[in-house]
């Protein structure tokens, strides 16, 4: 039996411990990964879902506000959350989860991530920074882009 979630709807979840928020994708693409354990649902127990947010040029405002309404504590700051001076894990939230096929087989994943209830915190647009990348990662013009907002905004 696979660990993973099996089944469409929208869940209450914590959000599990990861030793890596942020990671690239095969083709050099940015993305947070958030690991989720699904807390509400009996005949999904202890049963686990993946929401991946991208952090491309085009996704990034959409990605951290996203995750600033899910998570109304968090500031945004990307640099905190890798370096451990905030972390998701053991917050609750909600995940819509949807199914879709891959290789003519069904699968599901988080589609959507917001806070418990749906209680949606307004948040200040807030200049953003991928300043804190794997050593050696490959520069992208992303992240050069949200260096250059997140200096001049000081």
């Amino acid at each position: 039996m696979s660990r993973y979630i099996n089944k469409a709807g929208q869940f209450a979840c914590e959000v599990d411990q990861t030793k890596e928020w942020l990671a690239e994708s095969d083709n050099g693409t940015p993305f947070i990964r958030i690991p989720l354990l699904i807390v509400d649902d009996q005949s999904l127990h202890e049963r686990r879902a993946l929401w991946f947010g991208w952090l491309s040029e085009k996704a990034f405002d959409n990605t951290i506000t996203a995750l600033c309404k899910a998570f109304p504590d968090w500031d945004g700051d990307l640099s905190a959350l890798v370096n451990g001076q905030y972390t998701f894990a053991e917050k609750p939230c909600e995940i819509v989860v949807e199914e879709f096929t891959f290789e003519g087989s069904p699968h599901f994943g988080a589609t959507e991530i917001h806070a418990t209830g749906h209680r949606q915190a307004g948040i200040e647009k807030k200049v953003l920074s991928l300043v804190a990348w794997r050593p050696g990662s490959k520069d992208t013009p992303e992240r050069k882009k949200a260096r250059t907002l997140a200096e001049t905004a000081r």
